[in-house]
């Protein structure tokens, strides 16, 4: 049995989360039914489906080929679907193209302009998807065009996505189910942490010996806000004019910025940015570097050190369900106990570095690294630490 894909429905494109959410909003008045929602760079995709496309279990066509071919930046697909031609285009986080025309002589007209408009963008050069039964009319848009790289592709290979599936216009989008289920985490694990302490035995009085605490031992990293830094900083690097950051990296307290030249100038660069940025040019790459400012925050140590690690396990898992995680060394002195952990996400979504700060503040975890990369394969990496403070035991008299 054929997949039923959703071919066409409402699309929309939004700056912002808020933006979106008044999307799904104004698609309820406008009497759809279900919708697909999905975020690439800092544009949010939507698509409202009629009533009765959710109940077939139909797919959103469009995002379930970005999610296949997500390390393209630049894609144009024409694939024959019953008696249709579907055209599909994307440039960077901007869906160009979406439109089905009918199989016969005055859809290939129809389509033939759309792909004509299309070559005239700048800098637009995609990879190209083709059925093999393009007709030549087509064929031959594809061939004139410049720079051109073809690629045969069938409707049979395109692989169902999660993130294609349809929700009822009822249900929240999943960026803000898991924020909820974060937010009552943090609140439930300060409510037992609020009611421990209010029920621990205090004793009346004190040996005035022990009146003085022990200074405690630093611990290595850099705080879990960090990340909110961090996103602000590509927030203002994604907007330089003729400029894109190819990757970030934070170690030591250091931030190290590598930016690919497209049409900007290293003169008008130098003009965009801030002074605390140091600059050094090296052929079409530019390195940006500057000292993370002192941001601090105290462990807690409320939680053992197997069930912390599980939980954030879970945690983050629930907000990157294709995340990668792997144990590193654990150690530990005479106040500490310590396990390190690494974790890589498969995108370039620094936007998400929000949610990750708010759920490493649940956690006694400090930043030992994080690198953020949009080349061939567009990753986001980091090791972290979690700490346990060392039982105290009682030393014999």
């Amino acid at each position: 049995m054929s997949r039923l894909w959703l071919i066409n429905g409402w699309r929309q494109q939004y700056a912002s989360q808020k933006q979106l959410l008044a999307g799904i909003a104004e698609a309820k008045l406008l009497g759809f039914d279900s919708y697909c929602s999905h975020r690439y760079g800092q544009q949010w995709w939507l698509c409202c489906a009629p009533i009765g496309a959710r109940q077939q279990q139909q797919q959103d066509i469009v995002t379930a080929l970005r999610q296949q071919f997500q390390p393209s930046q630049q894609v144009l697909v024409v694939l024959q679907y019953s008696t249709q031609w579907i055209c599909v285009g994307w440039d960077h986080q901007q869906l160009v193209a979406a439109l089905a025309v009918t199989n016969d002589e005055s859809g290939c007209q129809q389509l033939q302009l759309v792909l004509q408009g299309l070559w005239q963008r700048p800098g637009f050069q995609p990879l190209c998807l083709l059925s093999s039964d393009v007709p030549d009319l087509l064929q031959r848009q594809f061939e004139l065009a410049p720079r051109q790289r073809i690629q045969q592709f069938s409707l049979a290979q395109l692989q169902p996505a999660k993130a294609a599936q349809l929700l009822g216009l009822d249900q929240l989008p999943s960026w803000r189910r898991r924020r909820q289920l974060v937010i009552i985490t943090v609140i439930l694990v300060n409510m037992m942490s609020a009611l421990s302490w209010h029920y621990w035995p205090r004793q009346d009085e004190f040996d005035s010996a022990l009146d003085s605490s022990p200074v405690r031992l630093p611990v290595e990293g850099m705080a879990a806000d960090s990340l909110v830094y961090i996103r602000e900083q590509l927030q203002q690097l994604e907007l330089l004019g003729g400029w894109q950051v190819e990757q970030l990296t934070l170690r030591n307290d250091q931030v190290q910025v590598i930016l690919q030249q497209h049409y900007g100038r290293f003169g008008e660069l130098q003009q965009q940015l801030p002074p605390p940025w140091q600059i050094s040019q090296a052929a079409q790459q530019v390195q940006l570097q500057r000292a993370l400012p002192a941001l601090s925050a105290d462990l807690e140590f409320h939680q053992p050190l197997p069930l912390a690690q599980q939980q954030l396990k879970q945690q983050a898992l629930q907000l990157f369900p294709d995340l990668h995680w792997q144990l590193g060394h654990s150690g530990s002195n005479s106040q500490y106990q310590w396990q390190d952990l690494s974790l890589r996400v498969s995108s370039w979504y620094w936007l998400e570095l929000s949610d990750l700060q708010q759920l490493l503040q649940s956690f006694d975890v400090r930043l030992l690294e994080l690198q953020l990369s949009r080349q061939s394969q567009p990753q986001i990496a980091m090791q972290l630490r979690l700490y346990q403070a060392q039982l105290a035991t009682d030393t014999p008299l």
